[in-house]
């Protein structure tokens, strides 16, 4: 009599499950369990999974009914895993198949923002810097946005991972606490700058003095041209221009901002008595600019001679001036007659 001895066959399912919360430029782990379906209460206690992700395929050993595989080179998101179960030689378990998924966070950053040099009105220059966080290899791309509070003040684009502000006329003068925002990327997740202090003080000015002509006749008056000039590229200073000679205010205009990062304004014509005159021009400020004086020009002006009286020339005006013509020249000859006749007495001919 022959006996038959028959061996248990175990019929097993997959599911993973993600081990921490991966991120981008990190490895990920994953943890598959291999279920004995036909009797839970055996262990499938070896073989190997493979988990395919992108189709590049990662392989565990089961121990103990879970194989631990561990992932590379994933991207942010979601991404869909193939399972296959490979029991060993001669074991009681039946391969299977599977499927599941991961998400994989955007890798963190950080933030610094840095105030280059003074700010003042109309050149206020800052730069944020985005970094990842971790061992990451890359530069973070998209924008960043510069905040006042609440107020929204600029919005730049990075370029190799930094971002680069060129404020002009986009805050006054006064204490700010601003904040630079990463908004992220594909790879990048968002994040945000400490609160920095900037002190936006005055912009600073310029004003020159010209003057035509120079040098002048005093009989012919003088045009002065006076341009003022701002640190703004995008307005021109506003408030009281004076002009002055030789110290003493002459006229003053009050001058209108323009969307421009100068101005150019002609005062009056001005009269000058003979000699030479210190010209220049103050700006007096205001709220947004500081004042300023012109580097002083030097005007000479020249005496006139007054013209001589010109002979008539033309009617009885004529006669009358070869009449009185006549007469001086037959004066002058008997006045030289007469001295001759001195002359001939005192020498005896």
């Amino acid at each position: 009599m022959v006996q038959i001895s028959y061996v248990q066959s175990y019929d097993t399912a997959l599911s993973a499950s993600t081990v921490g919360s991966p991120v981008f430029g990190e490895d990920a782990t994953v943890e598959v369990t291999v279920t004995n379906t036909t009797d839970p209460t055996v262990t499938v206690a070896s073989g190997t999974v493979t988990v395919t992700a992108d189709g590049t395929g990662f392989s565990g050993d089961v121990v103990n009914g879970v194989a631990t595989v561990v992932l590379s080179d994933l991207p942010p998101g979601d991404t869909a895993l193939a399972l296959a179960y490979t029991p060993v030689v001669d074991a009681p378990f039946e391969a299977s198949t599977g499927t599941g998924s991961i998400t994989v966070d955007r890798a963190p950053t950080t933030v610094g923002l840095l105030v280059d040099g003074e700010p003042e009105f109309g050149d206020t220059r800052l730069t944020a810097a985005v970094q990842p966080v971790g061992p990451v290899i890359g530069l973070a791309t998209g924008t960043v946005e510069l905040w006042s509070g609440s107020a929204l003040i600029a919005t730049a684009t990075l370029q190799d991972g930094i971002a680069t502000f060129a404020l002009d006329d986009d805050l006054v003068p006064g204490d700010y606490e601003l904040t630079a925002t990463y908004s992220g990327d594909t790879f990048f997740a968002p994040s945000a700058s400490d609160e920095v202090p900037v002190d936006i003080a005055k912009g600073q000015t310029s004003v020159s003095v010209a003057t035509a002509p120079n040098p002048n006749a005093s009989n012919v008056a003088i045009a002065p041209v006076v341009t003022l000039s701002g640190s703004s590229s995008l307005l021109s200073p506003a408030g009281t221009l004076s002009l002055r000679v030789d110290g003493t205010v002459v006229e003053t205009i009050e001058v209108s901002a323009r969307n421009a990062p100068s101005v150019s304004v002609a005062f009056g014509a001005v009269t000058l008595d003979p000699g030479s005159h210190t010209i220049d021009a103050v700006y007096a400020g205001n709220e947004l600019f500081l004042p300023s004086t012109s580097a002083p020009v030097t005007q000479t002006t020249a005496a006139v001679a007054p013209k001589p009286t010109p002979l008539p020339t033309t009617g009885g005006d004529l006669g009358a001036g070869l009449l009185a013509a006549g007469v001086l020249l037959a004066g002058g000859l008997s006045l030289v007659a007469a001295r001759w006749s001195q002359r001939l007495v005192r020498s005896g001919r």
